[in-house]
């Protein structure tokens, strides 16, 4: 009996699979040398290019979450033994850089741009716009690229907002929100972020 309640889990199991290599397989540069550590979904705005954009995954990485492309030519960039946890979102207009033995926890928000213009002028036209099919008008909306440097932890629940550089080693608390650039060796937490004390700089092996 159990047989038969675990196979519709099963068979869904394979169809992920499946989609997931089939939006690897659209991308213009992927090198992901793990295959079955990447459970990442991914996920492709209606008027972006696959074929110009690109994943690339070190060794003994561990990808899982949602992956969302929103801009033809967008980039994801991960080191060597790192770890995206699950329900994890990286929402990539512009690139995502994260280095080697990041800790990224669960239902973290990696947001490289804002998703819609500052002028509430041009902002109330965005749902009509989308409802209708039309792309994006990028130019109105801010993007920056996000930089996690090596050995940093992101805590559960922690947004990453535009433009973001997090330093080596340095700590994220848990539900935070981070607007600005977060110096090495250090903890931060809160919303916004801010400076809660030092770490111990750790040897380079």
């Amino acid at each position: 009996m159990s047989y038969f309640l675990e196979l519709p889990a099963k068979m869904i199991a394979v169809l992920r699979r499946r989609r997931r290599l089939r939006a690897l397989a659209a991308l213009g540069n992927c090198t992901v040398p793990d295959l079955p550590s990447f459970n990442a979904n991914i996920a492709f705005d209606d008027d972006v290019d696959p074929s110009q954009c690109e994943i690339r995954v070190g060794e003994g990485s561990l990808i899982d979450g949602s992956l969302c492309f929103e801009r033809s030519g967008a980039r994801l960039q991960i080191g060597h033994n790192s770890a995206i946890n699950g329900g994890t979102t990286c929402m990539i207009s512009d690139e995502v850089v994260i280095g080697d033995n990041v800790w990224i926890s669960y239902d973290c928000l990696l947001l490289d741009n804002d998703g819609h213009s500052m002028d509430a002028d041009i902002r109330r036209n965005d749902l009509q716009n989308y409802m209708a099919g039309r792309p994006k008008n990028w130019s109105v909306v801010k993007h920056r690229s996000i930089t996690i440097e090596n050995d940093a932890w992101i805590g559960a629940r922690a947004i990453i907002l535009k433009g973001v550089k997090i330093g080596k080693a340095s700590i994220i608390a848990a539900g935070s929100v981070v607007s600005k650039d977060v110096p090495p060796n250090c903890i931060v937490g809160g919303n916004p972020a801010s400076f809660i004390r030092q770490l111990p700089v750790i040897k380079d092996f």
